[in-house]
């Protein structure tokens, strides 16, 4: 068990605190003497994906704050500058002079960068304003706060320990000086990546070792002000002289009077993925030189050009009939569903996205997928799409959208070689956001799972949207315990709207400002043209997409499927 298990293993929160699942029980405690402000922190916590990890407590005075930091439960401490009975920076050194140990993040009205030094200067681990405090930047604010505040402890409590880590790490770390700017020490890794040894290292300047140093001095002046830097990118010099391309984050390393006595920098290399980046480019080059020589050579052979056009125009019209002649034909639906629609538009001959639907006696799926990219990338991906749905679905007899989704997660990640982990390395990080409703006539309810797509359903005008999982189908790994696909039910009645879509719509640029329509505006359309039959629903919707795209370029493919129950 490491340290930080251990330490995690003694946190008793007091029965005050506000209880989230017990994973990974990490105290924090807001202290903010304004209800709407704690309201507005308790929504936040609650909507960030991590609040597992913490367990949450709220006071609204210093003397409250004492009083429940006494208990030795709380770790993290979000903390309100101005309160009933303390003010200003004040508040942050009583609390930072009795309990040195915690970590401090000030939360404070306004964007003071004046006050977030200082607040800084007196112990903060972290300064953020309440207006721009959305859930993952929360997270962030209290993770990294904790974090921080646990890295300086653990370095001066455990050096040897730390030494330990340090010298074994996988990425380079190096330690230099905050005033020259000399190399302090560093690991094995740092020392593999620029072909030195320990001894010409030591004791040099690190701007012997960038390329652009005077791209450098602006980013040290900024880690004197900030204390921190994360994931920059330039180029080292090795000392053979090879240029490394890496990322650097850089953290302030202090005493305990807040003092800078180093600075710690992380090292990635990323020399292979820039190669990487460098040999596609050629490619691109290489091919689109070709390109032109040969379309000079067709420039003077007319009729070699008519031909090679009308081929290519054959290709793709093919590849749209291909395609095309998958997808199901909707007037079956349409025969299940006599009100329903299509709006089907892809911004190329052909389309990433996809609508699937089945029946099975009283019970009708109906799907409708987005798959990443467009054109003929996307347009493989929703090949791939309808297959698995069509084994799933009609080959397996599963129904329950959740299980489709789940199964659907799988087999695109085992066709596409995407291992799923950073151990293992991914293939292809193709995947698709997919709906799934499943009409159940004979009980009059819908079920739904959706991977990253919501359903809309209108009654009486009344729109009520479900959002579905935030997970993707395929693509980066996602941890199914923490993410899994859930579905939903809901009673139906007779004349409720049903729509299920991509987010062609939604993105799309346009209008007098030239900006994206948005997922509001839509659902607000949605709920405008319900009443409508689904042939003029369709027409208006159609209109309205015209209209607001003007002049602009079609964004996304674009699919909407609506159902009249």
């Amino acid at each position: 068990m490491t340290t930080l298990e251990k330490h995690k293993e003694k946190v008793k929160l007091p029965l005050s605190l506000e209880k989230t699942k017990e994973v990974m029980p990490i105290g924090v405690l807001l202290v903010e003497d304004s209800f709407l402000d704690q309201e507005l922190f308790r929504f936040q916590f609650n909507h960030f994906k991590g609040k597992d990890q913490f367990q949450l407590g709220v006071v609204e005075s210093l003397a409250e704050a004492i009083q429940e930091l006494q208990r030795g439960n709380v770790e993290v401490v979000m903390l309100d500058l101005n309160l009933m009975d303390s003010q200003g920076l004040e508040t942050l050194r009583v609390l930072k002079e009795r309990f040195p140990q915690l970590a401090f993040v000030v939360i404070a009205g306004t964007d003071d960068e004046e006050q977030a030094l200082e607040a800084l200067k007196s112990g903060a681990q972290d300064y953020v304003v309440k207006g721009q405090l959305e859930p993952s930047a929360l997270g962030r604010a209290m993770m990294y706060a904790l974090e921080r505040k646990r890295s300086t402890e653990l370095f001066l409590a455990q050096e040897l320990r730390y030494k330990n880590i340090f010298e074994n790490s996988i990425d380079a770390i190096f330690i230099f000086s905050p005033k020259e700017h000399r190399i302090k020490d560093c690991n094995k890794a740092m020392l593999s990546l620029l072909g030195a040894d320990k001894k010409s290292l030591v004791g040099s300047r690190i701007t012997h070792y960038f390329r652009e140093v005077n791209q450098l001095y602006p980013y040290l002046m900024s880690l004197k002000e900030m204390g921190q830097l994360s994931d920059y990118e330039v180029q080292l010099i090795a000392l053979d002289g090879r240029l490394v391309d890496v990322l650097i984050s850089v953290v302030a390393m202090k005493n305990r009077e807040g003092e800078i006595i180093s600075y710690q920098g992380l090292v990635r290399d990323i020399t292979e993925l820039k190669q990487s980046q460098e040999r596609l480019k050629e490619m691109n080059e290489h091919l689109s030189d070709l390109v032109r020589e040969r379309t000079k050579e067709l420039e003077s052979q007319k009729f070699m050009v008519d031909a090679k056009n009308l081929l290519l125009g054959q290709s793709i019209s093919y590849a749209k009939r291909i395609q095309q002649a998958i997808l199901p034909r909707f007037d079956r639906l349409q025969k299940r569903f006599p009100e329903a629609f299509l709006i089907y538009k892809p911004k190329d001959v052909v389309s990433g996205d996809f609508y699937w639907f089945h029946s099975f006696g009283d019970k009708d799926i109906v799907v409708v997928g987005d798959c990443t990219g467009h054109g003929v990338p996307g347009a493989f991906m929703s090949l791939i799409g309808v297959q698995q749905l069509e084994q799933v679905v009609v080959g397996e007899g599963i129904c329950d959208p959740k299980k489709i989704l789940e199964r659907l997660h799988k087999g695109i990640n085992r066709l596409l070689n995407n291992g799923g982990t950073e151990e293992e390395g991914v293939g292809v990080l193709g995947g698709m956001d997919v709906a799934i409703c499943l009409v159940d006539r004979e009980n009059h309810f819908i079920e739904f799972a959706g991977a990253m797509r919501p359903m809309v359903v209108i009654r009486e005008g009344m729109a009520t949207k479900i959002r579905g999982s935030r997970r993707p189908i395929g693509g980066i790994y996602y941890d199914e315990a923490e993410i899994p696909f859930v579905s939903e039910k809901f009673l139906i009645e007779k004349g409720d709207m049903v729509y299920l879509f991509s987010d062609g719509f939604a993105d799309q640029f346009g209008g007098p400002k030239g900006k994206k329509f948005m997922s509001r505006q839509f659902n607000l359309l949605l709920s405008e043209v319900s009443k409508q039959t689904t042939a003029i629903q369709a027409q208006k919707l159609e209109h309205v997409f015209e209209e607001w795209r003007g002049p602009f370029e079609q964004l996304d493919d674009l699919c909407v499927v609506g159902l009249r129950i």
